[in-house]
């Protein structure tokens, strides 16, 4: 799990929103393509060679120590704001900071290799566009003749201290990270077959609406006085309000009379749900013992029987949103690790910046720290 101070950016749309908002600004992964030109540099670097200024290469793309120091200035800030102290450099705590960071710009640059494989890019007028829609929902004009507030825009990056620059690099980067999202996933679908067996395996649990009936009670702590307020309802149940409110030392229900509302088999415990769905309507029980005390149980209504809700129309396009989201999103972690674990083999790390599992070994990216 990534440190909330940076917070690995989970969903593309996440970036942009918390970056606007300014939310949190350090959900941003640093770097990007601002419609044309790339940033981390395109150098081809020999095995083990990582220039002056970079802190790794991964598949002879730069990745310079410029977006770690910003990403680092960002965490810095998000502790300020949360009124934490911000870890000492030497301390494992700052480490820890450190490498995911680290962790968070090596996959950014993963995924632009990605995209580039996909044959997916993104365009200047992209960014522009995306960026207009941003600004106007985060930053609305309070004059009609100017498409957003640009005051309070130029503020809120200034703050951040971003540029406009960077931010349309991360801007970039979400919309490059989507239309690679809608690439890998485009093909997955979900079939009647699926739907249907998804409803099956879980109609008990999901789709089932278990019995349930109107009851009320009064809870006490010992027998003779359950006994004393059983002998006072036999026949005169109208007191029982009256009754539950002085004497219930229940006080979810007793300032309601003793009014449970519908409660749902199985959902009290054991000796009370058998005897509150067994009595008769409109006849008090005799006290009931559980390990709260004594009951004295009243049902006001029949009992209502379970029902099963059906696959209809509906539940199913509700079913399948849901199949098709989760399908959607095994496909891109699938395609994901298949492209990591690709890349991390040809990926260089300077001195220092080497995650710690692969800084004393030789075995996949060639590590110098």
């Amino acid at each position: 799990m990534s440190h909330p101070a940076l917070r690995l950016r989970r969903a593309p749309a996440a970036l942009l929103a918390l970056v606007l908002a300014i939310a949190m600004l350090a959900a941003a992964c640093g770097g990007g393509d601002d419609g044309g030109t790339d940033t981390k540099g395109s150098d081809t670097t020999q095995k083990g060679d990582v220039p002056a200024g970079s802190i790794a290469v991964v598949s002879g793309t730069n990745v310079p120590k410029a977006d770690l120091d910003q990403l680092m200035v960002t965490a810095q800030q998000n502790y300020k704001s949360a009124k934490r102290t911000f870890p000492k450099k030497g301390t494992n705590e700052y480490e820890q900071l450190k490498q995911q960071a680290v962790a968070q710009l090596i996959q950014q640059v993963q995924l632009e290799v990605g995209a580039d494989r996909e044959g997916v890019s993104v365009s200047s007028g992209d960014v522009d566009k995306q960026l207009l829609k941003l600004q106007k929902q985060y930053f609305p004009s309070k004059d009609k003749s100017a498409e957003f507030d640009q005051a309070a825009y130029k503020a809120a990056i200034k703050k951040q201290n971003l540029t406009e620059a960077e931010l349309k690099e991360r801007i970039a980067a979400s919309l490059r990270e989507q239309k690679v999202y809608d690439k890998v996933t485009k093909t997955v679908a979900v079939t009647d077959k699926d739907i249907k067996k998804y409803y099956d395996d879980n109609k008990k649990t999901l789709y089932t609406e278990p019995s349930s009936r109107h009851v009320r009670h009064i809870l006490v702590k010992d027998k003779k006085q359950a006994d004393k307020l059983y002998g006072q309802l036999r026949g005169h149940d109208q007191q029982f309000a009256v009754l539950a409110k002085k004497f219930s030392k229940d006080p979810g229900s007793a300032a309601k009379g003793g009014d449970l509302g519908n409660v749902t088999k199985g959902q009290t415990v054991a000796p009370f749900d058998k005897v509150a769905f067994g009595i008769v309507s409109g006849i008090v029980s005799k006290p009931v013992k559980t390990e709260f005390g004594y009951h004295i149980i009243e049902a006001l209504g029949s009992v209502k029987a379970a029902s099963v809700k059906p696959l209809n129309g509906t539940l199913k396009t509700q079913i399948k949103t849901q199949l098709s989201q989760t399908k959607k999103q095994r496909a891109f972690f699938d395609w994901y690790q298949k492209l990591k674990k690709d890349l991390d083999t040809k990926t260089t790390y300077a001195a220092g910046y080497a995650p710690p599992k692969t800084a004393t070994t030789t075995t996949g990216a060639t590590t110098t720290g």
